[in-house]
């Protein structure tokens, strides 16, 4: 079997992305966005084979979801409740948004 590695570039997919009219977002912010995702986010495939990328927060720091959609620039931030009726900040970015 032969796998094929293909080198991910996130400046190239980010500048394709905005057509080259926004600036990468730094190096410290995307380490931080990095830990703060192995944390507190997720990859989700849904029913047809949708990606969506997920960050959930309680209420009370849902301002960090809305400061890391300002900063990559894309990316939705919406509410619901938990199992125990709190509620929760959703940050997420599917194939269409």
């Amino acid at each position: 079997m032969m796998i094929l590695r293909r080198r991910f570039c996130l400046k190239e997919k980010y500048n394709n992305y905005f057509s080259g009219s926004r600036e990468i977002p730094s190096n410290g912010f995307l380490t931080w966005l990095l830990g703060f995702t192995e944390g507190d986010g997720s990859f989700v495939v849904c029913n047809r084979n949708d990606l969506q990328f997920l960050i959930t927060q309680g209420s009370d720091d849902v301002q960090v979801l809305h400061m890391i959609c300002d900063t990559l620039g894309f990316g939705k931030v919406t509410s619901k409740l938990n199992k125990v009726n709190e509620p929760l900040g959703l940050l997420y970015k599917t194939k269409e948004d």
